[in-house]
């Protein structure tokens, strides 16, 4: 399935919701190097190593849980990290399927497709 059309459309959706919301603190490649992040106390973490201090693995549960603001974490605590899980859920009351969940869904597939190798 890792090489589907429909699942190389997920992970673009991921992409681009990251490139929407992550990019400014996080850099465009996902390291913690983006330009708004290197102006914060706490700097960002590096996304691409989430399974490297996870002993290979990456905790997908944990990471949606995270971007979904249900799992505090050292640094999305402050006014400095958005709670973009708010901004999605305007569009729950749409039909179908709830577009928070999806979106948070899909930026937590990115984030595992940019895993360090």
């Amino acid at each position: 399935a890792s090489d589907s059309a429909a699942w190389r459309e997920n992970i673009a959706e991921g992409k681009q919701e990251f490139e929407e919301n992550c990019v400014s603190c996080h850099g465009a490649d996902g390291r913690g190097q983006g330009d708004l992040g290197q102006k914060l106390f706490k700097k960002p973490s590096d996304l691409t190593m989430i399974s490297e201090r996870n002993e290979g693995q990456f905790p997908f549960e944990r990471i949606f849980q995270i971007i979904a603001g249900d799992t505090p974490v050292a640094g999305h605590e402050t006014m400095h990290m958005p709670e973009y899980a708010a901004r999605m859920k305007k569009d729950n009351f749409k039909p179908g399927y709830h577009q928070a969940h999806i979106r948070i869904l899909q930026l937590t597939h990115y984030l595992e497709s940019i895993q360090a190798k």
